[in-house]
């Protein structure tokens, strides 16, 4: 799926911020994320979530782009406003895992985890009074980002996708196959038993 160049193209827009103000604005990189998307909906089992994350993100970018938006002015808020980038990132892992080989797939099921916690870190920061774990959350988050835009060039590969059910396929023939080896070895067993009789 060459497109997962295009949405980890559109994740850097997002993720990187050169200047103040961002001159590169973060709708352009959702626009690009979005195109993307439309362009492997048929190969995406949850397209459906991972494009409403993905929308919603669009719009909370164009809200929150001007430096005097209230995002930027309270903290709890700029992080608020930042779940549902996390949100996406999620799903779209957990959307990848389903149609790339193992290898990738477990590079992608790590990040959900990674991403879950991450979404944790503002109710600890801001709801208990972690202060302490602002600037390891800030490491981790930046640490998440770069591992995802990089696990996806590597997944856009047509090797690396698999379509989706093929693996549910083969456990089935595989289990049918272990089914009726079971049934002909009992048969052979019956049957040297009736002859010993």
């Amino acid at each position: 799926m060459k497109e997962l160049q295009t949405l980890a193209l559109g994740l850097v827009i997002v993720f990187v911020d050169v200047s103040t103000p961002d001159w590169v604005a973060d709708p352009f990189g959702w626009i690009l994320v979005l195109i993307a998307l439309a362009a492997i909906r048929e190969q995406l089992p949850d397209y459906r979530q991972v494009s409403l994350a993905a929308w919603t993100s669009l719009a909370l970018s164009v809200v929150t782009w001007p430096e005097s938006s209230v995002a930027h002015v309270d903290g709890w808020l700029e992080l608020l406003f930042g779940l549902p980038v996390l949100a996406f990132c999620f799903l779209l892992c957990d959307s990848l895992i389903d149609v790339t080989i193992p290898e990738h797939a477990a590079r992608f099921r790590a990040l959900c985890w990674a991403f879950a916690v991450l979404v944790l870190a503002p109710v600890a920061i801001y709801g208990l009074g972690w202060d302490w774990l602002q600037l390891p959350a800030t490491i981790a988050g930046v640490a998440a980002n770069l591992a995802l835009v990089l696990v996806l060039f590597g997944a856009s590969d047509e090797d690396a996708y698999v379509p989706a059910g093929s693996a549910a396929e083969e456990d089935g023939l595989s289990e049918r196959s272990r089914d009726g080896s079971a049934d002909r070895e009992a048969a052979d067993s019956e049957d040297r038993g009736k002859h010993r009789a």
